[in-house]
């Protein structure tokens, strides 16, 4: 997979959020990383999967 980087549009996209939930998760130092370049914000396709993968929930099997 490449390096790609995705808009903050298309990052919430991505992750079914809002864009203002994407400006509030950075102002927080939450979410998935992103990058800055300049005044540019941008979002490598393993860092959202990283995420997603982190908030990943596995109910346990009942016995």
């Amino acid at each position: 997979m490449s390096t790609l980087l995705h808009t903050a549009d298309e990052a919430a996209a991505i992750l079914k959020v809002s864009p203002a939930t994407l400006r509030r998760w950075r102002r927080e130092n939450v979410g998935p990383a992103y990058v800055k370049i300049g005044g540019r914000i941008g979002y490598r396709n393993q860092d959202l999967t990283d995420y997603l993968a982190s908030c990943l929930v596995v109910p346990e099997v009942a016995a």
